[in-house]
């Protein structure tokens, strides 16, 4: 399994104490918030999330993908039904991990896709159902890094 840019990661967020990412409106809230430079907002932050079943890291470069999982705190009302759904996509600019857990990640999100997907999810349905499985996303454990083969980050990148 190869480490490489055209590879990328779905991080599965959480909503508890310690981080009010698992709320759509607030994940999104705080990036519009971000400090911009040459058209990314630059996201960063101490994070906990365990690294999934694979033997591969994250690194700078590659992409990552926030998911929102069913225990997410969607927007009222809901145009997409409450469904699991990919609310951002970025490149790793950094990170950092002790063992098989990430404690802290810089990330660069282009403007145009921030303001595209604040209206245009990637939800779990039709034919993403299988990219989110080949990437181990079964129930959508929170807190977890999930690898996406160049293949798989290609056909999530599609829907951009």
């Amino acid at each position: 399994m190869e480490n490489d840019s055209e590879s990328g990661w779905l991080m599965s967020l959480r909503d508890d104490p310690w981080s009010a990412w698992g709320s759509v409106d607030r994940f999104i809230s705080d990036i519009k918030f971000c400090p911009k430079r040459n058209g990314a907002y630059l996201l960063e932050s101490d994070v906990w999330g365990r690294i999934g079943p694979r033997e591969i890291i994250p690194t700078k470069g590659q992409g990552i993908a926030f998911y929102h999982s069913t225990r997410a705190k969607f927007p009222s009302p809901d145009k997409f039904g409450r469904k699991p759904r990919i609310t951002m996509i970025g490149q790793i600019l950094d990170i950092d991990f002790d063992g098989k857990e990430v404690t802290h990640i810089k990330v660069s999100i282009n403007e145009k896709v921030f303001e595209y997907m604040r209206n245009n999810p990637i939800v779990r349905e039709g034919a993403m159902v299988e990219v989110f499985e080949q990437c181990g996303i079964k129930q959508g454990s929170v807190a977890t890094f999930y690898y996406a083969s160049p293949k798989q980050w290609k056909k999530i990148l599609s829907y951009t």
